[in-house]
């Protein structure tokens, strides 16, 4: 599939299932047609973007191959926490899970380096902290698979049973709104790369684009999902006991990064009530 067709129907079919979950149309079965679409054009149009990496210019290149990485591994997990329903994962592919992780991560840590080297000379330093800052913020998109990957093999299967929306929570309310989110600035990227955009406008396209979208779907994730789905960064299963003592490094990062209750706050101070599961995709 060329990389302008893949990268249009990215585009289409993830503002659609974005826009669905904010509206409270998530559901990963009924929807299953619309992401497995969604999966292959996203896929296709990161493989696609890996290999055109080289035709960036000479002082952009290393950070259209992180850009790259870091859509591959989010799309895999989008399609990980679609397809699996919780059996616990066979040591192969655990293996290509921890392997994706690492993609992930190193792509996050690296456009912060990269950022000061090559996109402050050309594009200036306002740009460059944007896309640093913004880049940084996907660091909390890093957690969960982290604990897929290295964690338990029952790990997942736990989470499920203990809330059983969860499913619909990684899929459409993290990982396909954030891949979706970052199609969208890489192809911010080019317009910027042929001069259509400035800097300063990609800028703050490249971090309103990333925060605007986690903080929307944090908040919608609360109002239709609440308690059958959690948003803790770090989700201990099975859960130690409450007695437990000394409370260890992951209770207590589990208690502190607890971004459920972050939210609800934040919605009781607006005055937006819970409503419950998301209704059925039309």
């Amino acid at each position: 599939m060329p990389h302008g067709l893949s990268g249009t129907a990215t585009l289409a079919l993830g503002a659609r299932l974005t826009l669905g979950s904010l509206r409270g149309v998530a559901d990963p079965d009924a929807d299953a047609g619309l992401v497995g679409a969604y999966l292959v054009a996203a896929a296709a149009n990161a493989v696609a973007a890996v290999m055109m990496a080289h035709l960036a210019p000479p002082n952009m290149r290393t950070a259209f191959r992180l850009a790259s990485a870091l859509q591959v591994g989010l799309v895999w997990f989008a399609g990980r926490f679609f397809m699996d329903q919780g059996e616990p994962a066979p040591p192969q592919l655990r293996a290509v899970d921890q392997f994706m992780t690492l993609l992930l991560i190193g792509p996050v840590l690296g456009f912060a380096f990269v950022a000061g080297l090559t996109v402050a000379p050309v594009y200036g330093k306002a740009t460059a902290s944007a896309v640093a800052v913004g880049s940084a913020s996907m660091l909390l998109l890093c957690g969960y698979p982290l604990q897929l990957a290295f964690m338990d093999p029952s790990w997942y299967g736990c989470v499920l049973d203990r809330y059983p929306a969860q499913r619909a929570g990684f899929v459409q309310f993290v990982y396909i709104p954030a891949s979706f989110c970052f199609a969208a600035v890489m192809f911010g990227a080019t317009l910027l790369n042929r001069k259509i955009i400035s800097g300063i406008f990609f800028g703050v396209f490249f971090i309103g684009c990333i925060l605007v979208t986690l903080f929307a779907t944090v908040l919608m994730q609360e109002v239709y999902i609440p308690v059958v789905s959690t948003q803790k960064l770090v989700i201990l299963c099975p859960e130690p006991a409450a007695a437990e003592a000394p409370k260890s490094l992951l209770q207590t990062l589990s208690r502190v990064l607890d971004t459920s209750r972050l939210a609800q706050v934040v919605l009781a101070s607006l005055g937006v009530q819970q409503v419950g599961q998301p209704r059925s995709a039309l």
